[in-house]
């Protein structure tokens, strides 16, 4: 019986996933920092953005039942300095958070300070789907966008996986994100582009935040608002803030 599921699920998507597994999908990040106009003809400058713009970040999404596991997978050199013509440089890696989404109740946590988790929830308004499709990686995909005051998101999804969830914290479409770019008014862009996809014949322990304490996002806002008054009030009173 077991067998007859098996060849069933095969025949019906490459990646339906029995309760025993887990679909792990890797993803490539990269960043786009355009030079500004005053230092274009610096070429010390220009040589340094080029190095910052040419390095990836792989990153890898796990999926079981109703949970997605978001990583970064450890890069053999994890930041980087340089001197150009006397002048230091250093391109430090992307954000090491790590984010636990809880796709039924459309919530998702991660890690602000040591053993201190907020608990947010997903937006899934304000997104613009497209009605065309097109291949992507091999799948059915649609274009989904979204204006922000300061920037918009462009993001490809594929129904054929039918999970909401997707790279870093975005989520929200009726499927798995393959493809997310945030790009900023100033030019400056974010991208992360699938890579891989395999189905783990284990699950891995989603349980990361079991010794965190977990916060309401609304609980630490409030509590950020209290550190950064006392800060202010402590830096005028000439007191060293500095940990």
């Amino acid at each position: 019986m077991k067998k007859y599921f098996l060849i069933l699920a095969i025949i019906l998507s490459p990646f339906v996933l029995l309760s025993q597994e887990t679909l792990r999908v890797v993803y490539e990040q990269r960043n786009f920092n355009p030079v500004p106009e005053n230092l274009s003809t610096d070429a010390n400058f220009k040589l340094a953005a080029s190095m910052y713009n040419d390095r990836t970040y792989d990153f890898e999404l796990f999926i079981h039942g109703n949970q997605s596991l978001w990583k970064r997978i450890p890069h053999v050199q994890e930041e980087g300095i340089i001197t150009i013509d006397g002048q230091w440089y250093s391109f430090d890696s992307p954000d090491n958070s790590t984010y636990l989404r809880n796709l039924s109740k459309n919530t998702i946590q991660y890690e602000v300070k040591k053993n201190q988790v907020v608990e947010d929830s997903v937006s899934n308004k304000d997104w613009n789907i497209a009605r065309e499709k097109k291949s992507y990686f091999g799948y059915e995909v649609r274009k989904a966008t979204r204006n922000l005051e300061y920037g918009e998101i462009e993001a490809l999804f594929t129904t054929d996986l039918n999970y909401s969830t997707g790279p870093w914290k975005v989520g929200g479409l009726p499927g798995l994100i393959l493809y997310y770019k945030f790009t900023l008014n100033d030019g400056y862009s974010m991208e992360y582009k699938i890579k891989n996809i395999e189905i783990l014949e284990k699950c891995i322990d989603f349980n990361v935040f079991k010794d965190h304490e977990i916060l309401e996002i609304e609980t630490y806002k409030k509590m950020e608002i209290e550190r950064r008054k006392k800060a202010k009030e402590m830096f005028e009173a000439g007191v060293d803030t500095t940990e």
